[in-house]
């Protein structure tokens, strides 16, 4: 769980901890969410949902909240940023519609994604932002980090151009680095997903 370690009072549910109705009631409380599961961008009748150990969360099953803390939230899964078109609005994905619950910037991936490639391209990416480096150029500098230390096949953009900043770029303050434990600012969840509604051979990359 390296990830966790670069933030401030980190909440981390993994395996059959990681369901549905803890991630409803908590995301909106926290600076940074990050899921890190399988999402398929029209799994149920056109709508976007995400996977969670013992269920999943369909887009329409969002509910707007008063005040939402959240400034980012990182989803770590295949295609969220694709959605479900409807005319005269253009696509409705989850990135939308967390900005419609007044979540102002998400990182999400345009296709179905390599696991182990995203968990490290989102591991530099959280280094470089819990060291106070904007979003959209912490996930540059990930990707170029990425690029610099994978093998030939690795450095194809299939494994690490996927992932893309929508809506705000947000910079976090330094002081919210793992040390200065008095600051509250950044707080993180992160859920990892059991993949038992997926393989069973994929529970390899539950960290």
């Amino acid at each position: 769980y390296k990830i966790s370690g670069f933030f401030n009072e980190p909440l981390l549910y993994t395996g059959v901890g990681a369901v549905r109705r803890e991630f409803l009631d908590k995301y909106y409380k926290y600076k940074i969410v990050q899921l890190y599961t399988h999402a398929s961008e029209a799994a149920h009748e056109g709508d976007p949902v995400i996977y969670f150990a013992d269920s999943a969360v369909r887009l329409s099953e969002l509910m707007a909240v008063d005040h939402p803390a959240t400034r980012l939230i990182i989803l770590s899964a295949c295609e969220t940023g694709k959605g479900k078109w409807n005319e005269g609005e253009g696509v409705f994905s989850f990135n939308r519609a967390f900005a419609e619950l007044g979540v102002p910037s998400a990182m999400v991936n345009l296709w179905s994604v390599d696991n182990q490639s995203t968990y490290r391209l989102n591991e530099i990416f959280c280094k470089y932002l819990s060291e106070g480096v904007a979003s959209d150029v912490a996930l540059q500098l990930a990707k170029i980090d990425f690029m610099h230390s994978a093998d030939k096949e690795h450095r194809l953009p299939y494994y690490w151009a996927a992932s893309v900043i929508a809506g705000r770029v947000i910079t976090l303050d330094k002081s919210a680095r793992t040390w200065d434990m008095g600051y509250w600012a950044v707080l993180s969840v992160f859920f990892v997903a059991a993949f038992l509604v997926i393989s069973y051979v994929r529970m390899r990359f539950i960290f």
